[in-house]
């Protein structure tokens, strides 16, 4: 685990072949390059990692083939790569993006990533419902949404709420899945599920007579 360093990189990686796995990077203070900066090497790998709450760029990229995946990156889009040249090749699938449309990064090849879904898709005043957030779908480029076959870490909240303000949960992601048990009141227009910047509604509805 890399904390609440303050450095101008916390990972500076000069040789071929390096895999990063199961690592978590938070919450660090880059003073000048990024958090992983790599420069004219091949072959490196990271996955199964955690990258929230760092300032400046999480990779910084100079002539270097890099893969990313299964890992969970919260940060705002334009602020996640900087890319030193136009000579870099970088794939970023299957990973937990805090969103569920695609994120657009000039020059990142991503193919698919990881949605948010929930479950059931509507509730009924009055009656008790169990929400369940998952994460082990992927939606694509070309808009196919399919099992998940990887692993993320366990780095994901979700925040669970209801119109009236009865309910107001968050719970920490495991096995992929999150859940609360919630019995809609009258005043319940809709139950809303959200993770980083994504969001989905389940409607509320009266019990029918």
């Amino acid at each position: 685990s890399f904390h609440a360093n303050n450095a101008p990189s916390v990972l500076y990686i000069t040789g071929d072949g390096t895999s990063i796995v199961n690592c978590s990077f938070d919450d660090n203070t880059i003073t000048n390059k990024g958090v992983i900066y790599c420069a004219d090497v091949v072959d490196t790998t990271i996955s199964t990692s955690i990258f929230t709450g760092n300032s400046k760029y999480y990779f910084n990229l100079k002539n270097s083939t890099v893969s990313i995946s299964d890992s969970v990156i919260l940060k705002d889009n334009s602020n996640i790569f900087k890319l030193d040249d136009n000579r870099n090749v970088i794939t970023a699938n299957d990973n937990w993006w805090g969103n569920n449309t695609a994120p657009a990064i000039s020059g990142v090849t991503i193919d698919r990533w990881v949605i948010m879904s929930v479950a059931p898709e509507s509730a009924t005043v009055g009656d008790e419902v169990t929400l369940i957030a998952s994460f082990d779908k992927t939606n694509s480029t070309a808009g196919v949404v399919a099992d998940y076959a990887g692993s993320l870490p366990d780095a994901i909240n979700v925040t669970f709420t209801s119109t009236s303000g009865g309910l107001n949960e968050v719970k920490a992601v495991k096995d992929h899945q999150a859940s609360v048990t919630y019995t809609p009141a009258r005043t319940d227009e809709k139950l809303t599920v959200t993770s980083t910047d994504a969001i989905v509604e389940i409607p509320c509805s009266s019990r029918p007579r």
